[in-house]
């Protein structure tokens, strides 16, 4: 992630421990447990659209495509002040994010909004669910 400028080290005074997920294939997923931090952000409020409404609305059409936005949250470039409530401590020192983690409390709202917003005037055809986009 480093490498990859979607972390950098820091000096944040907030700092969020990791956590080792196991992943259906095996192989480990690193998270960072941000439930203290999210207990004392201000909740967004932005509407998640329902799942069996999008299939409601998808199911009479006679072609569906789907779109899985990967690695979507880290299109979204984090303020400052979010950088460093973002930090986390490793092993090898404290790092914090340079764009929208996993985890935060509202990073579903956050990015659900930016993709409504993309979608702006093409709600005839095409719905989305947080990174997942439908088109008919």
């Amino acid at each position: 992630m480093l490498e990859a400028g979607i972390i950098k080290p820091s000096s944040s005074p907030w700092a969020s421990p990791i956590v080792s997920v196991p992943k259906k294939d095996g192989s480990i997923r690193i998270c960072t447990d941000y439930r203290k931090l999210n207990q004392v952000t201000k909740f967004d409020a932005y509407p998640i659209p329902r799942v069996d409404d999008i299939i409601d609305d998808v199911s009479g059409s006679p072609f569906i495509s789907t779109l899985d936005l990967t690695k979507g949250y880290y299109q979204v470039p984090l303020s400052q002040a979010a950088r460093e409530k973002s930090a986390f401590i490793t092993p090898f020192g404290l790092f914090e994010y340079l764009v929208m983690p996993f985890g935060m409390r509202n990073a579903p709202a956050t990015f659900q909004r930016l993709v409504d917003n993309v979608l702006q005037g093409c709600e005839e055809f095409a719905k989305a669910y947080i990174d997942d986009s439908y088109i008919q």
